[in-house]
């Protein structure tokens, strides 16, 4: 039997509703269509009366927005200087003329690009910057998009950008919003989804929805990257700060703006709690080529160095955090040519987390750093020059790593938060970090993890091992069982252990090695020596995984209680507690587990 058996399993696909045809109408809404609730933002449109004989009164002004209905979805029109937000899920194509949003500059050569944008976040806004388009395009745009002479008519001819927003089928977000019916309204305002999907167009003037405005600092940055860039095309830019200053928005936008000119850009992410492309408990090098237009959890990508941490936060394992920093980083020296490498860091600016930031700066030796300096902080904040960050111990001070290197000079550039309080930042970063892992198993998963066949894997050839904990090996499996484990392929650096014929192999130090992927053992059967894990990884990836690895990462309790009823086993009753261990204690476990599985589609 292969260490990998798959049963074949019928693909459950989503099959699109036949269209039928939308009467083309000019839809004018002003400000005062907008209806706010304070409490929670909901966008609600009013239509408004009009003789069908009519033509109605069509002009464009800086607080308006313009949408033109189409079969296949809606036109937005915009004038010179107009910025629009948008709320939901759409794909965004420019038909004519430009348009950027959050950093990235869009026309009519590149590809569509797809918008996210929720209201838990800062609103995505589509800005028209300069354009000067004749009227033969842009009248050109309206036939082709078999708008009626009359509609032509009455819309601008001249120096504006059209772009058509159209329904974007995203699965991962569609089951988030499964789970719990009022997550729809804390994503995207209560927007319902329509013949032309989950998304509406807010004017500037709706001042209580959340937006991230950009300053005359975030352009200076951009101004100083693009001379480093110009002078050396491989080089490197760190941004760091507290947590919730807006450190990881301005990475966005960094790179957003760094793929107007440039193909292909690395990121490395560093912080393991607040992932940006991938599930949290890593640290990940990503390539990217496309900008990243939405929240964290729902631009899952898969990484180019993946590897796993085991915890959300670096203090727990922080030698075993700094060697998977080292792991990627050199991945990247190894590659040729080198892209710009654009490196985000955790919000842990104090102690220890101070500590591995300068080990970190000694790994990767940047070329320009960012400093987010808190809008209201208390004192002076010490500016992180080399010179400073050359005095904090880093972990080679402390003992913990042989090998001390010498931090070169880097360009420094400080810079305020435009946030004006700190993010009240635990229940949103936990329920983020949740969205993440749903997000990663939905879309590789379109049936559903609980409804998705899985793997078949003897354990007499691939090692378990709990990272941060001491797990007896009489145990081990029940450690893993119900729980998230990371698919992890080991080198013959770290031997392995076993204790007996009836047990699987150990290792006893927790690597820094390749993962490929996330997997949810679904079940274990002791008289098959095998386990039933469900993953979205594709089996060429799964043929060189020898180790799974389990932290204190896992799937919502909520996937779990709302899916079935009564008791169900290895989920614990929620409850309001401060700090968090790799290993969350069960109530409902049981001393000893038998997972019996008749054949391989019936399984657990």
């Amino acid at each position: 039997m292969d260490k990998y058996t798959r049963p074949i399993s019928k693909t459950i696909g989503q099959t699109a509703s036949s269209s039928k045809d939308i009467d083309v109408e000019v839809i004018e809404m002003v400000e005062d269509d907008c209806v706010i609730d304070e409490t929670q933002v909901r966008s609600t449109p009013k239509k408004r009366p009009q003789d069908k004989k009519a033509k109605p009164n069509v002009h464009l002004k800086e607080k308006d927005k313009m949408l033109v209905d189409v079969k296949d979805g809606q036109l937005l029109i915009l004038e010179n200087g107009q910025e629009l937000s948008v709320i939901g899920l759409c794909t965004m194509s420019v038909l004519c003329g430009s348009v950027s949003v959050f950093g990235y500059h869009c026309d009519a050569s590149k590809p569509s690009v797809e918008l996210i944008s929720t209201v838990s976040t800062s609103l995505l806004k589509i800005i028209c910057g300069g354009v000067e388009t004749g009227s033969d395009t842009i009248h050109s745009v309206y036939t082709d998009s078999k708008l009626e002479q009359n509609v032509i008519d009455r819309l601008p001819s001249r120096d504006v950008a059209v772009v058509k927003l159209s329904k974007l089928e995203a699965l991962h977000i569609d089951f988030i919003i499964s789970l719990r019916k009022c997550m729809a309204n804390q994503l995207f305002g209560g927007i319902e989804d329509g013949p032309h999907g989950r998304f509406s167009i807010e004017p500037e003037e709706s001042k209580t929805i959340p937006r991230f405005n950009f300053v005359e600092d975030h352009n200076f940055v951009l101004d100083k990257w693009k001379e480093q860039l110009s002078a050396d095309s491989s080089s490197v830019i760190i941004t760091c700060g507290d947590q919730g200053q807006g450190k990881s928005t301005l990475t966005q936008f960094i790179l957003n703006s760094t793929l107007n000119d440039i193909e292909k850009v690395c990121f490395l992410d560093c912080d393991p709690g607040q992932t940006e492309f991938n599930p949290p408990g890593s640290v990940c090098l990503h390539t990217i080529n496309s900008p990243a237009l939405g929240p964290s959890f729902s631009r899952q990508r898969e990484p180019t160095v993946w590897c796993f941490n085991g915890c959300t936060s670096p203090g727990i394992n922080p030698h075993l955090y700094i060697q998977c920093i080292n792991h990627c980083f050199h991945a990247y020296k190894q590659m040729k040519p080198r892209p710009p490498l654009i490196i985000n860091t955790m919000g842990w600016m104090t102690g220890l987390g101070l500590s591995l930031l300068a080990e970190i700066l000694r790994i990767v030796q940047p070329d320009l750093m960012v400093q987010i300096d808190p809008k209201h902080s208390e004192g002076d904040v010490l500016p992180l020059t080399p010179s400073n960050m050359a005095e904090i111990p880093g972990l080679s001070n402390r003992g913990t790593i042989k090998e001390t290197i010498s931090q070169k000079d880097y360009g420094l550039i400080i810079i305020k938060s435009v946030v004006d309080k700190q993010s009240r930042g635990q229940n949103k970063r936990r329920q983020f970090r949740e969205f993440a892992m749903m997000s990663y198993f939905a879309m590789g998963l379109p049936e559903g993890i609980l409804a998705a066949k899985p793997y078949i894997v003897s354990w007499s050839r691939i090692a378990i091992h709990v990272c941060h904990e001491t797990v007896p090996s009489s145990q081990i499996l029940e450690a893993i069982n119900a729980c998230v484990v990371a698919l992890c392929c080991l080198d013959s650096r770290y031997p392995l252990i076993k204790e007996g014929e009836d047990c699987p192999w150990f290792v006893k130090k927790t690597p820094a090695c390749d993962c490929v992927g996330y997997g949810f053992v679904r079940g274990i059967d002791r008289e098959k020596k095998c386990l039933y894990i469900v993953t979205p990884v594709a089996l060429s990836k799964l043929e060189s995984v020898n180790l799974l690895m389990r932290g204190d990462v896992n799937l919502s309790e909520e996937l779990f209680l709302e899916s079935f009823t009564g008791v169900v086993p290895y989920v614990d009753d929620t409850a309001t507690a401060t700090g968090a261990s790799s290993l969350r204690q069960r109530k409902r476990l049981p001393r000893k587990t038998r997972a019996k599985v008749t054949n391989r589609q019936d399984v657990w």
